[in-house]
């Protein structure tokens, strides 16, 4: 096996208030980024013994939580949460998307499926 620890990464457009398009890339989260990323989630929902999320007990940070941490703006620099904030929520919510699946952390990526489709 072979295994690569070159960053994957998904070039964005955004377009601002003044109609300007910027790349920004969507990176992969380091192992460290990951973590972060995991435990400021958990403190958030409650689970059963199986692991399943039963109650989401905080929304804040929802789509920002990840951006921060993988979203970097044309200077090379992780976009900061406060800037994030800012953003349109539909435009939060693409980019969490696409974030989710670079870094395999969306449902379909784990082999999982809905279960209300099954």
């Amino acid at each position: 096996m072979v295994f690569s620890i070159k960053t994957k990464f998904e070039p964005v457009v955004i377009v601002g208030d003044d109609d300007v398009e910027v790349t920004y890339k969507l990176c992969q989260l380091t192992g460290e980024q990951a973590d972060d990323f995991r435990v400021s989630q958990a403190a958030k929902v409650e689970l059963d013994k199986d692991g399943n999320v039963v109650k989401f007990n905080d929304f804040t940070g929802q789509f920002t939580d990840l951006l921060c941490r993988c979203l970097k703006g044309p200077d090379g620099k992780l976009v900061a949460k406060d800037v994030l904030k800012t953003w349109p929520d539909e435009t939060l919510q693409e980019l969490h998307k696409v974030a989710l699946k670079l870094n395999k952390m969306d449902r379909a990526d784990k082999g999982e499926t809905d279960p209300k489709k099954s």
